[in-house]
């Protein structure tokens, strides 16, 4: 899953559908997710807090 935020673009995959993430993002009070971050040709880790994501997509 691709999520966008003020910060740049972030790649999950700990949700098996959409669906799933959407509730998660919309049921979590100030949570933070782990993400990876794609920079330079490589993935590298991240937490992000789900209060910043404008949108998500599956890719």
């Amino acid at each position: 899953m691709k999520l966008v935020t003020e910060k740049g673009t972030f790649y999950t995959d700990q949700f098996a559908s959409l669906e799933e993430l959407a509730e998660y993002v919309f049921s979590s009070k100030d949570g933070f997710m782990k993400v990876e971050k794609y920079n330079r040709g490589e993935f590298s880790p991240a937490y992000i807090s789900t209060k910043i994501i404008i949108e998500f997509e599956e890719v």
